[in-house]
Parts: C-alpha cells; sequence; structure tokens
C-alpha cells in the first residue's frame, strides 16, 4: 500500500526492519513497489536477493521485474529465469516477456516468445504489435494487426491500444486511406470511439506527408477541443518542413493553452530550429 502511495523510502523501511519472515507476497509487494514508481534498478536489486534468499518467485514477481528492465542481456537472464522455473508458458508472464523484449528493442525476441505462447489473448496481440513498432518495424506491426483480424472466431477483436498502435504505423508508413478507413470504420466494426490519440496519428501522418493545411483543417475539425500535443505535432511537422509562418501561429496557439508546460515545451523546440518568436 505504502509503494502504491509513492511512499517507496517508507515501504523499503517497513520491508526491512518490520518483516522478520518475508514471503513471496512480501517480495513481491516490495518489488511492485520499485517498479511502479519508476526505480528499475532498485526493482532488479530486490528480486536478485529474492532468488538469493530462497523465495519462490511467481507470475506476479515475473510481471513487475519485466517492466522494470531495459538492458537485452537482463531481459534475457530474466528470461532464463522464467524458464527455468516453469513459468514461461504462463500466459501472464509471457506477455509481459514479450513487452519487455519490445523496450530492448528486440523484436525477434518479442516474437519468439509470441509465437509460443499457447493462448494469445488481446494482451498478448498488444504487446506484440507495439514491440513492433518500438522496433521501427513498422509494416510487421500491420500484417500482425491483418493476421489478428482474421481470427475472430478465437474471440481476439483490437482495443483502443491496438488501434493507436496501427495508426501510428500507418504515419509512419505514408498510409493515407488506410488510416483513414481504420478511422472511419472504427466504430461501426470495432465499436471504439476515435480518441485524441487516434486522431493524433492521422494529423502526424497528414504532417509527415508534407500536407500541413489539411493537418491544421483535421486539428480544427476535430469533435472535441485538440490538445497541446495535437498541437504540438503539426508545430512539429511546420518545422521538419520549414513553414515559419504557419509554426509562428501553431505556437501561438499553443502558448495560449498553457497546457501542463506545453507552451515552454513549444518555445524550446522552436528556438532549437531557428523559429524567432517571443513566447513571452
Amino acid at each position: 500500500m505504502l509503494g502504491k502511495c509513492g511512499s517507496v523510502a517508507d515501504a523499503k523501511s517497513f520491508f526491512d526492519d518490520e518483516l522478520s519472515s518475508k514471503s513471496t507476497s512480501s517480495w513481491n509487494a516490495m518489488l511492485a513497489a520499485y517498479s511502479q514508481n519508476s526505480f528499475g534498478a532498485e526493482a532488479i536489486l530486490v528480486f536478485r536477493s529474492m532468488l538469493l534468499e530462497g523465495a519462490k518467485a511467481d507470475s506476479v514477481t515475473f510481471v513487475s521485474a519485466c517492466g522494470s528492465i531495459g538492458s537485452l542481456a537482463m531481459a534475457r537472464a530474466l528470461h532464463g529465469v522464467a524458464r527455468s522455473g516453469g513459468l514461461e508458458s504462463d500466459s501472464i508472464v509471457g506477455n509481459a516477456l514479450v513487452s519487455m523484449y519490445g523496450r530492448c528493442k528486440s523484436c525477434e525476441d518479442s516474437r519468439n516468445v509470441f509465437d509460443r505462447l499457447a493462448v494469445r489473448n488481446i494482451v498478448s496481440w498488444t504487446a506484440m504489435i507495439s514491440a513492433y513498432g518500438q522496433c521501427g518495424h513498422h509494416r510487421e506491426a500491420l500484417e500482425l494487426f491483418e493476421a489478428m483480424d482474421c481470427e475472430p472466431d478465437r474471440g481476439v477483436s483490437p482495443n483502443e491500444f491496438v488501434l493507436t498502435h496501427v495508426l501510428d504505423a500507418c504515419s509512419h508508413l505514408g498510409l493515407e486511406s488506410r488510416a483513414r478507413g481504420l478511422l472511419g470504420s472504427m466504430a461501426e466494426d470495432h465499436s471504439i470511439a476515435a480518441s485524441v490519440e487516434h486522431y493524433g496519428c492521422f494529423v502526424d501522418l497528414l504532417g509527415r506527408l508534407g500536407e500541413l493545411d489539411r493537418a491544421q483543417e483535421a486539428i480544427e475539425l476535430l469533435p472535441f477541443q485538440a490538445d497541446a500535443v495535437m498541437w504540438i505535432i503539426l508545430l512539429s511537422a511546420c518545422i521538419v518542413h520549414g513553414d515559419v509562418e504557419r509554426g509562428a501561429l501553431v505556437a501561438a496557439q499553443i502558448a495560449g493553452l498553457d497546457d501542463d508546460g506545453a507552451s515552454a515545451s513549444a518555445c524550446f523546440v522552436l528556438a532549437a530550429n531557428s523559429f524567432s518568436i517571443n513566447c513571452d
């Protein structure tokens, strides 16, 4: 509980001083406290201590440990421990391994784990499609989505996160018609309302194509008010394509929003790219 509230130091003090006998649940709680609060190195140290003291790791242990690793060598070592402990076949652990390897930019390892999963649920597909995106393998992400879409009989239907990754892949590949069709059919085909993240991917796609007029129009025609992130996507496209005049107007729009420091971030980007704009 202390870990969930962000009091990691208090959780560690209680763990060290008050628990004379530490069960697997106790170790898992401490590991989760570090993992949930982005103390990855500390989480791995707890995991190592747990094994050295002979505590039995379970699926909960490995999910927290997988979420704390960014090194491929450590990821493979952790995978080996999961395999030797007979937990590799656990669907929850398997999904965590797929995600872990994706963060480590090893799509080959992610796919090897994914292909060996006995049961692939929506979490499995989301993790693998996301892993391809993180590795820059956008065409493979689309191909996997198409394979997933061919398995409705298995009860797997895309969720909003899968569709975000697919739209992001379309953006990087410049597939405007594919992205437009997906946006238009989300509600009817998958009962999912397009979110700001989905529209953001489409605006990013238009920006990458240099269609800045259409990108701006897409923002202005949104069924909800665009946030600062959406405008920053357009601002980035203005920088890439050298549209200084539009960039100045967009920066002013962002500054007017004053959304979570977004105006300051926009000014930094502009300054770094020689946009002489007064952001005060």
